[in-house]
C-alpha cells in the first residue's frame, strides 16, 4: 500500500557520506525501496525492518532544479542542471527518514532522519501481546478487568456498541483502521492515542477481537477493540439513538406522476443532531428500479439515492463499472460503494486543503484528485492509498482527467497550465500553455488524441496529445467556461458557462448549435451513452437562482425535462453531472452553504 508522509522541516540530518552505487543499475522503486530497508535495518541494530513495520511511506518521481535532488550537502557544489529523482520516505516508531535517488541509478542516498530506529516498544509481564501486533501495540499497563458484553466467544467482552462514541486509549499506541474486519485485510490507517471515532457498524467476530465499523476526522473503515485482556480503545459516551419521522414523498420531477418513498414505506430515518461539519449522513434509498433514460422517458424521472454530507462538494466522479461513486470536497475525496450504501463512505483525506477534481481510471482501481496544495494525487481506491503525488502545477489544480487507455492524466489549474502525466513513471510529459485564465474542466476524446481543456479566459480549447500542441480554440462564450464534455463518438463537444449558455461545437467544423434556457450560470453538464440527452445545472446565490437541472434533446435543441424539484432551496447550487455507464442513473451533487447532496435519478 501507498502511503503519504509529512517530515517536519526542523528534522535535517544530512549524511556526511552518502551512500554511491557505483555503477548504473535498474532504479526502480522496489530496487530503491529494497535498498532503503537495508539501510533502515543497519539502523535498527540488524533487525530485520520490512513495509510492514512502517506507520506511513510513501515514493515519488521528482524533477529536481539541480544535481542535488534538493538536498545540498555543506561544502558540496552541484551541476546546475534540471535532475530527475526519486524521493522515498518512511516513517517507523515516530522517526521519519527521507532518501534521494537519481532516476538512472547512479547515486542514493539518505537525506534526512535520525543514525539509528528507536527500539521497538515493549509489553510488560503482566501483559500478552495482540496476535497482530499492529492492530494495537500496548504500552506497559496492567490487564483490564473484564467489563461489558459477550459478543464474540473466543474475544474480550465488549464495551461499544453501535452509535457510541469512543477514543484510542490515551496510555496506548495507534491502533490500524482496516478496509475489513479482521487482521487479514488492508490497512487504510492509523488511529492515533486519544483520536475520537463515532461506531457506525459491527460488531465483527474475526482473529479473537471484536471489530467494529468506525467513522473519524481522517479514516472510515473497521477497529479491533482489544485482546488477551487488553482494550485498545475505550468508549467516551452512551449509544446515541435516532428518531424516525414519518414523511410522504410524492416525487413528480417533471411533470408526470411517478411517486418515490423511501425503501420501507414511507418512514425514513433521521439523526437527532445536525450531521459535524465533514461529515457524510446516512444514505436514503427510494422505491425505484432504475431504468436506462432515454428521449422517451427523460421526462418522468424518479428519485432513487440521496447521499448527503455535511461539506461542499466541488466534483463527483463514477468508475467505469459503475461500482464507486466519488465526491472531491473540503475534507478531501469520499468513496462511496454503490454495493454497501448502508455503510459510511471511506475519507481519502490530505492535511493541504480541499480537493477541486476527482477523476476515474478507464480500467478501475485507481482515481485521480486534484487539490488545493498544487498537487495531483493517484489513489489505490481499495486500499485507500496513495500511488503517486504528482507537483508540476504552481497553484491549486481544479480539474483532473484520465486519458481513455489510463496511461495518462491531464490536470489544470489556477497557474493557467495543463500538465500531461505518465501515471507509470509519474513524470510530467508535456505542459500545455496559452489559456490566460484558470484551467475548470478537461475532457479527454474518446480515442484519446483530444484533450479540451475550459478556461476562466471565456474560451475552449483542444490539443493534440500526440504533438502536444494546440490543435484549436473555440471561441464564442463571454464569460467563463466551467465545462466541457465529449459525445460517445468523438464528433461533438458540449461546453457551458458564466454567460448562462450551453453550446455544443462540431469539432471537425468549430461550428456550435446554442442551447439557451438557464438564466444563472452553468457549471456542469453530462451526455449520456447513446449522445442523444445533454444534461445542464448550475446556479448562483441569487435570490433569482436558476438551480434546475435540465435535460435537452441533442439533434432538436429542445429542453425534454426539468428538474427542478428535488429538495433544493433558492441558494442551492448544482456543481456536477454525470450518467453511469450504461445511463440507467443520472447523478447530480448540489451544494446549499456548507451542505451537500449526491442525488441519483433513474428512469422509469
Amino acid at each position: 500500500m501507498w502511503k503519504r508522509l509529512i517530515l517536519p522541516v526542523s528534522l535535517i540530518v544530512v549524511l556526511l557520506a552518502p551512500l554511491v552505487i557505483s555503477r548504473a543499475q535498474d532504479s526502480t522503486p522496489t530496487v530503491l525501496i529494497n535498498l532503503a530497508l537495508a539501510d533502515l535495518s543497519r539502523r535498527a541494530g540488524g533487525e530485520t525492518i520490512t513495509l510492514d513495520d512502517m506507520t506511513r511511506w510513501d515514493w515519488e518521481q521528482v524533477n529536481y532544479p539541480d544535481a542535488s535532488l534538493g538536498c545540498p550537502q555543506e561544502g558540496q557544489s552541484y551541476a546546475q542542471v534540471a535532475t530527475q529523482g526519486y524521493r522515498l520516505t518512511f516513517t517507523i516508531r515516530g522517526a521519519n527518514f527521507d532518501y534521494r535517488a537519481t532516476t538512472n541509478g547512479s547515486t542514493f542516498f539518505l537525506c534526512s532522519g535520525p543514525a539509528s530506529i528507536p527500539a521497538a516498544p515493549t509489553v510488560a509481564a503482566t501483559n500478552t501481546p495482540a496476535a497482530d501486533g499492529t492492530d494495537g501495540v500496548e504500552d506497559n499497563t496492567t490487564v483490564a478487568t473484564p467489563v461489558g458484553r459477550q459478543v464474540c466467544t473466543d474475544a474480550m467482552n465488549s464495551r461499544l456498541n453501535t452509535g457510541m462514541s469512543g477514543q484510542v486509549r490515551t496510555t496506548g499506541l495507534a491502533v490500524n483502521v482496516r478496509s475489513a474486519a479482521g487482521t487479514g485485510n488492508s490497512t487504510i490507517g492509523r488511529l492515533t492515542p486519544g483520536q475520537a471515532f463515532r461506531v457506525v457498524g459491527g460488531p465483527e467476530c474475526a482473529n479473537s477481537i471484536v471489530w467494529w465499523e468506525i467513522t473519524s476526522d481522517t479514516f472510515n473503515g473497521w477497529i479491533g477493540e482489544g485482546q488477551y485482556g487488553v482494550y485498545w480503545v475505550e468508549p467516551t459516551s452512551a449509544a446515541t439513538t435516532t428518531s424516525t419521522t414519518t414523511t410522504t414523498t410524492n416525487n413528480t420531477p417533471v411533470g408526470g406522476a411517478a411517486t418515490n418513498t423511501p425503501v420501507g414505506g414511507t418512514t425514513s430515518t433521521t439523526p437527532t443532531t445536525p450531521l459535524a461539519a465533514g461529515q457524510p449522513g446516512a444514505a436514503v434509498v427510494y422505491e425505484l428500479s432504475p431504468l436506462p433514460i432515454t428521449l422517451d422517458n427523460a421526462a418522468n424521472l424518479g428519485r432513487y439515492i440521496e447521499l448527503p454530507i455535511s461539506e461542499p462538494i466541488t466534483d463527483i466522479g463514477w468508475s467505469v463499472d459503475n461500482s464507486t461513486l466519488a465526491a472531491s470536497a473540503n475534507s478531501g475525496g469520499w468513496i462511496y460503494a454503490m454495493a454497501a450504501l448502508g455503510t459510511p463512505p471511506r475519507l481519502l483525506q490530505v492535511p493541504n486543503g480541499p480537493a477541486y477534481g476527482v477523476a476515474f481510471a478507464p480500467s478501475g482501481g485507481f482515481m485521480a484528485t486534484g487539490h488545493n496544495d498544487n498537487t495531483v494525487r493517484v489513489w489505490d481506491i481499495v486500499t485507500g492509498g496513495q500511488r503517486a503525488i504528482l507537483r508540476g502545477h504552481s497553484a491549486p489544480v481544479l480539474a483532473v482527467a484520465f486519458s481513455p487507455d489510463g496511461t495518462h492524466v491531464a490536470s489544470g489549474g489556477q497557474d493557467n497550465t495543463i500538465i500531461l502525466w505518465d501515471v507509470n513513471t509519474r513524470t510530467a510529459t508535456v505542459t500545455l500553455e496559452g489559456h490566460t485564465g484558470a484551467i475548470t474542466a478537461l475532457a479527454f476524446s474518446p480515442d484519446g488524441l483530444l484533450l479540451a481543456s475550459a478556461s476562466e479566459d471565456n474560451s475552449v480549447r483542444l490539443w493534440d496529445t500526440v504533438s502536444g500542441t494546440a490543435a484549436s480554440t473555440l471561441s464564442g462564450h463571454t464569460a467563463p467556461v466551467h465545462a466541457v464534455v465529449f459525445s460517445a463518438d468523438g464528433t461533438h463537444l458540449a461546453s457551458a458557462g458564466d454567460d448562462m449558455t450551453v453550446r455544443l461545437w462540431d469539432i471537425s467544423t468549430g461550428e456550435a448549435a446554442l442551447f439557451e434556457g438557464h438564466t444563472a450560470p452553468v457549471l456542469a453538464l453530462a451526455l449520456n451513452a447513446d449522445g442523444t440527452i445533454l444534461a445542464s445545472g448550475g446556479g448562483s446565490t441569487t435570490a433569482t437562482n436558476d438551480n434546475a437541472v435540465r435535460l435537452w434533446n441533442v439533434q432538436t435543441g429542445e429542453v425534454i425535462a426539468t428538474l427542478s424539484d428535488y429538495g433544493g432551496t433558492p441558494d442551492t447550487i448544482v456543481t456536477g453531472l454525470l450518467f453511469n455507464r450504461d445511463s440507467s442513473l443520472l447523478a447530480f451533487s448540489t451544494v446549499q452553504g456548507q451542505n451537500s447532496t449526491i442525488r441519483l435519478w433513474g428512469g422509469q
